[in-house]
């Protein structure tokens, strides 16, 4: 039964125990690094990041849901039901000293390099109208659409810091970043 003249307003009821919104993940987050002193003053260190998802996305507008009825009496919408996949890499290449230049200066100097790669892949599929009420599965809807997305990204970058120390007192830093 219609719970009010105006279609747009729903049995609050209904939308709290019919409507489905569920998002699962599975994630892999990972780290390693190495480093490598030369000699007391100089070093390279590599280190490498890895965060990998799996995001699975599952939205229903359940039968009876009186805005979704179609001439022939059939209500609902399979809203989505997607996977989605992202990575992210980052990895580090570093070399470093700190070292005294004279009796009241110091370096403390990294010159570095950096690759990120960013990947995200997403493929699902939605329908409109239940054939069976109740069953929200993918092949129990009159009609159907599909969705795929991709994007990447790939970053290089270089940096450098050279930190000057007079006498522990006084400290002139440069940064940069290409």
């Amino acid at each position: 039964s219609v719970f009010s003249d105006d279609n747009y307003v729903t049995n609050p009821w209904f939308v709290v125990s019919k409507f489905i919104n569920n998002t699962g993940r599975k994630r892999l987050i990972s780290s390693i690094a190495g480093k490598y002193n030369f000699t007391n003053w100089l070093y390279a260190s590599v280190r490498l990041g890895y965060d990998h998802e799996n995001d699975r996305y599952f939205t229903v507008t359940p039968t009876g849901t009186n805005f979704t009825i179609n001439s022939a009496n059939q209500s609902g919408q399979l809203n989505n039901l997607s996977n989605a996949q992202t990575t992210d890499m980052n990895i580090d290449g570093i070399v470093g000293a700190s070292h005294q230049l004279f009796r009241n200066l110091e370096l403390d100097a990294i010159i570095g390099g950096n690759l990120r790669k960013d990947n995200f892949e997403s493929i699902g599929i939605n329908g409109n109208y239940f054939v069976v009420p109740g069953l929200y599965t993918p092949s129990n809807v009159v009609s159907f659409g599909r969705s795929y997305g991709y994007s990447g990204k790939e970053v290089h970058s270089g940096y450098y810091s050279f930190d000057f120390n007079y006498m522990k007192f006084l400290t002139l830093s440069t940064t940069g970043r290409y």
